[in-house]
């Protein structure tokens, strides 16, 4: 299973967008957003943060499109150095024309020519709006020894699914839950079905609104006042999910003891020859 971020990281992650909004609300985000990005983590992070997310349980996984030298999706899973991390969140936050004023990030690894990437939205179809395809995983030790750990299944580098000698593990990633700012349904994000889904529900008697307010908190500074708002919704969604989980997994529980006993009865007329 790929985990989510901890609660701790969740608070520091919403202190660094309050402090970019902050920042930003009297003036123009659009082209900004990236240098502030990349101020803020140099100030919130601590030095031994790319540890921290390496040692976490389960894979943390940050998306981005590399354009040059090579056209391919990347999911960055191992962070060597705490500037690493940072880049990887800059990767994964780069969108032409809006996080800076250029197309794509020029990022510098020691080579004669820099990477060029762009934001993860573009390494997937359509119908994901965005999120993350597992399949992208990048093999390589680190990634290879954590899922070894895990048990299952592993990725290699063209995105195919080896299973370890032991059958009986399990795949670790055999469920796939969709997050999305943005309503699924309103933005086409149809990858998932809607067990699996967390978002904002569909506002059907002001759709355009709803969308509109959204679009905004997107692109242009916010306020405190604002984030926090945001953030709370995003607690309800996820609150909701849970609840709704609950009660689904109650009614698969329940569906599958009302079956054993229909096939128990099944058995004990059979052989008492009832059905005969």
């Amino acid at each position: 299973m790929l985990y989510p971020l901890s609660l701790f990281v969740l608070c520091h992650v919403f202190s660094l967008f309050i402090a970019i909004g902050e920042v930003q609300h009297a003036g123009k985000a659009v082209g900004n957003l990236l240098p502030l990005l990349e101020i803020e983590m140099e100030r919130v992070l601590s030095e031994d943060a790319h540890t921290i997310i390496n040692e976490r349980e389960g894979v943390v996984a940050l998306a981005h499109r590399e354009l040059f030298p090579r056209n391919r999706p990347v999911l960055t899973t191992n962070f060597d150095t705490r500037e690493s991390l940072i880049d990887a969140v800059c990767d994964s936050s780069m969108f032409p024309f809006f996080s800076t004023q250029w197309p794509a990030r020029l990022r510098y690894d020691g080579g004669r020519l820099p990477k060029v990437v762009v934001d993860g939205f573009f390494s997937v179809p359509r119908e994901r709006y965005g999120c993350p395809d597992f399949k992208h995983l990048n093999y390589d030790k680190e990634l290879d020894k954590k899922l070894r750990d895990m048990g299952g299944v592993l990725v290699d580098e063209s995105g195919n699914e080896q299973q370890q000698n032991d059958e009986e593990e399990t795949p670790v990633i055999d469920r796939t839950i969709t997050v999305a700012c943005f309503p699924h349904e309103t933005v086409g994000l149809s990858v998932s079905s809607e067990c699996d889904q967390i978002s904002p529900a569909p506002d059907y008697d002001d759709p355009v609104g709803q969308m509109k307010d959204l679009f905004r908190y997107a692109t242009q500074p916010s306020s405190r006042k604002e984030l926090e708002m945001l953030y709370e919704k995003g607690w309800e969604d996820a609150e909701k999910w849970t609840r709704d989980e609950e009660l689904r997994e109650k009614k698969l529980a329940d569906e599958w003891i009302k079956q054993r006993r229909h096939d128990a009865e099944v058995q004990d007329a059979i052989k008492r020859g009832d059905l005969f």
